[in-house]
């Protein structure tokens, strides 16, 4: 079974933008919200580039938590950055509930010489499910169906990439690496190729009824000056190349990532269609995907949009 890699490749990716990644796992909560954004600005005279013995990508990034303890709606933007670069021109938004994740980033430049800028949007979900139906014991498994449709362009030299993932297993923290996961990685060039757009099925998800387990969702985006991957280069960092010139990109999956369905099966693979959900943050699954989400207490849950993947395994 394919398993994540260490925290690193997570972490790491982006530079500060995933500094959040640990910080929402941290208390081993059995639920929890994260959301970021921020941008690489290159070296601008503002920042000094540090210097990178780890191979990355060595520019100067920075990252904007969710105000809500790491979670809720944020956003970035060249006028609220307050860096004043004045070669590069983009938005990041991000928001997270449960059941609901988006993550928008676009940003155009105009370079004199070769340097990198991009954007950068994140948002995660953990929950803790209990899968429990009448007559049903030992081992089953569990179909996630998603609607995944966004846009991921770009203009003159420039890039979009992106990735989303589901994991699971009986660790709260997502990044563990002993989680099972699905990703799916997109990029408007190198070797993932563009978003799918249409109905996915993940699976099959394991589990035991009637014991708890750990499922979590994570999106996330860059746009700007080429981006091939967010996860590829450097150990885990986001695979920036430097370039002059003008330029745009867009990867906006702000609107559109909806789950559809929650199919749990038995261990000869029968449906079992009168299963019935419970989950530690009080959000209501169904065979549907997600009936309501809890009122929000210090968390602030906004906007419309859905999660979940595709299969990627690696070796």
């Amino acid at each position: 079974m394919p398993r994540l890699r260490p925290s690193p490749i997570w972490i790491t990716t982006l530079g500060a933008v995933f500094f959040l990644a640990s910080s929402q796992t941290a208390g081993a909560a059995p639920f929890a919200l994260g959301t970021g954004v921020g941008a690489n600005l290159g070296c601008i005279p503002e920042v000094t580039c540090p210097g990178g013995a780890d191979g990355g990508d060595n520019e100067s990034d920075f990252g904007i938590p969710g105000p809500n303890n790491g979670a809720g709606y944020v956003s970035v933007t060249d006028v609220t950055d307050g860096f004043a670069d004045a070669h590069f021109t983009y938005l990041a938004q991000a928001n997270a509930s449960f059941g609901q994740l988006q993550a928008g980033a676009s940003g155009s430049y105009d370079l004199s010489s070769d340097s990198t800028r991009a954007a950068f949007a994140f948002a995660s979900a953990t929950d803790q499910l209990t899968l429990t139906a009448p007559g049903m014991a030992g081992n089953g498994t569990l179909d996630i169906s998603v609607l995944l449709d966004g846009v991921l362009q770009s203009t003159g030299g420039g890039g979009a990439a992106g990735f989303a993932a589901v994991t699971w297993g009986q660790s709260p923290d997502a990044f563990d690496q002993a989680n099972d996961y699905h990703l799916l990685q997109f990029a408007t060039s190198g070797p993932h190729g563009p978003a799918p757009s249409g109905p996915i099925v993940l699976g099959p998800v394991s589990f035991v009824w009637g014991q708890p387990f750990y499922l979590s969702m994570i999106l996330a985006v860059g746009a700007g000056t080429p981006v091939s991957s967010l996860l590829d280069c450097h150990g885990g960092d986001a695979c920036l190349t430097p370039v002059s010139g003008t330029g745009s990109g867009t990867a906006d999956f702000y609107n559109t990532l909806v789950l559809t369905g929650l199919l749990p099966k038995d261990a000869n693979g029968g449906l079992v269609l009168n299963t019935q959900f419970s989950s530690a943050s009080g959000t209501l699954y169904s065979l549907n995907g997600v009936q309501a989400v809890p009122e929000p207490g210090s968390l602030l849950l906004l906007g419309t949009g859905l999660a979940l993947m595709l299969q990627r395994r690696r070796a």
